[in-house]
């Protein structure tokens, strides 16, 4: 059984291209009929406010920068303080120590009668000195760690503030490399919308209309559209034959590559595709063809004339 049904060419890949930036076209390096390969820059968007927000935020971090740096200084600046109070107590206590020694030794020299009372109460004093400058020196350092603490505490909300500058930069310049509009694959332009010195809308901003269509054609899509009462017969694999005007009486032989797997609701039919090598450029998107789909075959059928 073999289906006779329209069939037409479609490009391999379609991209329709819209801005995701605002702003004036400043370049258009091509036109309809343009071939591309990947990557190649076809449309640049100049758009002077992104710029003036761009060196905004980069003042702006380098601003948050200088200032995290700056408190990171005062943390070491507070480490070092640390570092000196616990010098100054140990020196404190080394004396305090020795002021003990002393004033042990006076009294008992004072219990003997080797001494006056005077110099027992002197040796105390110091001692009394001594044990205050030790409670000053432990209460230097606890307010030395404080205060690290503090400027840690700021530091950290600083690095917080250049991390979140730092997105911001990196989302301006993101946006920037969006200002030039680069093709996803090789293919041919085949719509231009825009000239230069168009304004053009992002399409984040409701712009339905793209600015170029691409297709990719090194390689087309023969479509069928078949019937509801056949549909159950077509498979990925089901052989293929079709013919266009175009190419005269060359066949077109393919085998279906996919089906829909369902039926479109107004139409009950399902849409199949197989891919065709266009690498010569002889098939055209867009051609209409005439395809033969063998349904199925029977090596022993009975045949009756009509």
């Amino acid at each position: 059984r073999v289906l006779q049904i329209p069939a037409s060419l479609e490009p391999g890949e379609v991209a329709h291209l819209h801005a995701k930036t605002s702003g004036y076209v400043r370049r258009l390096s091509i036109d309809i009929g343009s071939r591309v390969a990947e990557g190649d820059a076809l449309l640049e968007i100049d758009g002077p406010e992104m710029k003036d927000e761009l060196k905004q935020a980069e003042a702006v971090l380098a601003a948050k920068r200088a200032a995290a740096s700056a408190l990171r200084a005062k943390v070491r600046q507070a480490e070092s303080m640390i570092a000196t109070a616990r010098a100054e107590i140990k020196r404190k206590e080394a004396e305090l120590s020795l002021g003990r020694i002393t004033s042990e030794r006076k009294k008992k020299l004072f219990d003997e009668k080797a001494i006056p009372e005077q110099d027992l109460d002197e040796a105390n004093s110091r001692l009394a000195v001594m044990e205050a400058e030790v409670q000053i020196a432990d209460a230097n350092i606890q307010a030395a760690r404080a205060q690290k603490e503090a400027i840690e505490a700021d530091a950290a909300v600083a690095d917080s503030e250049v991390a979140v500058e730092e997105a911001k930069l990196s989302r301006l310049r993101t946006l920037m490399s969006y200002a030039t509009i680069r093709a996803p694959f090789n293919g041919v332009v085949t719509e231009r919308f825009v000239d230069p010195g168009a304004f053009v809308r992002s399409a984040t901003e409701g712009a339905g209309t793209p600015m170029l269509t691409l297709a990719r054609v090194d390689y087309v899509r023969l479509v069928l559209n078949i019937p509801e009462s056949d549909a159950s017969n077509v498979s990925v694999g089901t052989e293929i034959e079709a013919r266009c005007d175009h190419l005269g009486s060359d066949l077109i032989k393919a085998e279906v590559v996919r089906t829909a797997m369902s039926l479109r609701a107004n139409t009950r039919t399902m849409r199949v595709e197989a891919d065709l090598d266009n690498s010569d450029g002889r098939l055209m998107p867009g051609l209409y063809a005439r395809a033969s789909v063998l349904l199925k075959s029977e090596s022993q059928a009975m045949l009756i004339p009509s």
